[in-house]
């Protein structure tokens, strides 16, 4: 199943559940680090598979 055909939509497909995850892991009183680490589980190939171009995420995540 693909949802998005461009980065900005993977990006932006992205930004969705990190930001009720850091919600809640705030409410939860857990660094944010640790939410979006959890996002980045869950929405990666391994899991859900909201992410097909790992290369350019991979890129913006190291700078």
């Amino acid at each position: 199943m693909e949802f998005t055909t461009s980065i900005f939509g993977e990006i932006a497909t992205l930004l969705m559940p990190a930001s009720v995850v850091g919600f809640i892991g705030l409410a939860l009183r857990q660094p944010l680090i640790v939410s979006f680490i959890a996002v980045g589980l869950l929405a990666g190939p391994s899991a859900l598979g909201l992410v097909k171009s790992a290369e350019p995420i991979g890129l913006l995540s190291e700078a």
